[in-house]
């Protein structure tokens, strides 16, 4: 891994510390993906007791994803009901102890507001369900599009939702401190990837997405999202081409396991997007919210959803919503939920046609 400085080496054994925590309390294995690697290559006296193979806990090497990860689909014209609704069928916030701290990882890639930003809403509730939960510190924050250097959280109602909330918004264009990600483990973002330490050594990391389909990634749900956790340097840098921005996207998520991803979806952006500036972006109503503890699986499912509305050929021309490249490649560094056959969905509130529809687009792979 070459020569680090002691604060490097520091903030590393820090974010493992908190990272193979964040996998024992939702039950995914330790020794699996990059954060096991990590620990394993960290000189014993840092290591500590981030060791994963000293864990008993720890699962066999090729598991993955949470070992109860449903994905709750939930119908409602009201979004904080309908995302309170997909909370509860994915088992709600069992996953939380008494005074950990969370990380919101919100969805702002410009000042355009919901449903193009995460709607502030959603965000205010959400940190009230947290501290009704018994959650310790609350924090949130993201980091919009590199070419864009103006105010963004007051104009798309963010930071007046955090301040309701009463925590914490972190711009990452200000961030101090990062996380450097070894270039060997994410070589697709040479000469780096930095995440922010604020987010990496939360107890635990709650992701906002909204549902949309983008004109690169074809969705940006809660793997997309992560392109705003990486320094705006790196970002600038790494995505000047989109050649391998699926490759990208999954070595950015393998350092960090969330917790719990809420997509609402109320209204959703079912063409063109990620913003209304891209030719053809058209917005619906949908109705829906759903939420995981697996963010493959989640962005399997709301693949899925946005497939039954859009007319865009790149996500109808895929066989499956599991060969969305990002997924395929998630799939691949162990992200998330094995096989499509491991999926378990629940519905409230929606359309029975809808759901079957759902269902079996989800599970088309699997037969």
């Amino acid at each position: 891994m070459g020569e680090r400085d002691p604060r490097h080496e520091r903030l590393l054994a820090r974010y493992l510390e908190k990272e193979l925590d964040r996998r024992r309390l939702i039950g995914m294995s330790l020794k699996a993906g990059l954060a096991g690697v990590l620990a394993a290559q960290l000189p014993g006296a840092l290591a500590g007791c981030v060791t994963a193979d000293d864990d008993d806990t720890a699962g066999d090497d090729d598991d993955v994803g949470p070992e109860e990860a449903p994905v709750g689909v939930a119908g409602g014209s009201d979004p904080v009901q309908a995302a309170a609704a997909a909370l509860e069928l994915a088992g709600g916030l069992s996953f939380l102890q008494a005074g950990q701290s969370v990380f919101i990882k919100l969805a702002s890639n410009q000042a355009e507001a919901y449903p193009f930003s995460t709607n502030p809403d959603v965000l205010v509730w959400l940190a009230e369900q947290l501290r009704a939960a018994g959650a310790g510190d609350i924090t949130c924050g993201d980091s919009p599009f590199f070419g864009d250097h103006g105010d963004v959280f007051g104009p798309n109602g963010l930071q007046a939702a955090a301040d309701a909330a009463k925590i914490p918004l972190h711009d990452f264009r200000e961030t101090k401190e990062w996380v450097t990600i070894p270039t060997e483990e994410a070589p697709d973002w040479a000469p780096a990837l930095r995440l922010p330490a604020v987010m990496m050594e939360a107890d635990h990391i709650v992701n906002l997405p909204c549902l949309k389909t983008h004109f690169i990634a074809g969705v940006t749900l809660a793997l997309k999202l992560q392109i705003g956790a990486t320094h705006p340097d790196d970002r600038g840098y790494a995505l000047g081409s989109h050649d391998n921005v699926d490759r990208q996207i999954a070595q950015l998520n393998a350092p960090f396991t969330p917790s719990l991803t809420i997509t609402e979806g109320v209204q959703a952006c079912i063409n063109g997007g990620p913003s209304s500036a891209y030719p053809g972006t058209e917005v619906a109503e949908l109705g829906l919210a759903l939420a995981s503890r697996d963010r493959v699986a989640h962005d399997a499912v709301g693949t899925a959803i946005l497939r039954q509305f859009t007319s865009e050929d790149g996500l109808l021309l895929l066989p499956t919503p599991w060969d969305l490249g990002a997924i395929l490649e998630s799939r691949a560094l162990g992200l998330g939920i094995a096989t499509p056959e491991d999926v378990q969905l629940r519905f409230e509130g929606v359309e029975a046609a809808l759901a079957q529809a759902i269902e079996a687009d989800v599970t088309s792979a699997a037969t």
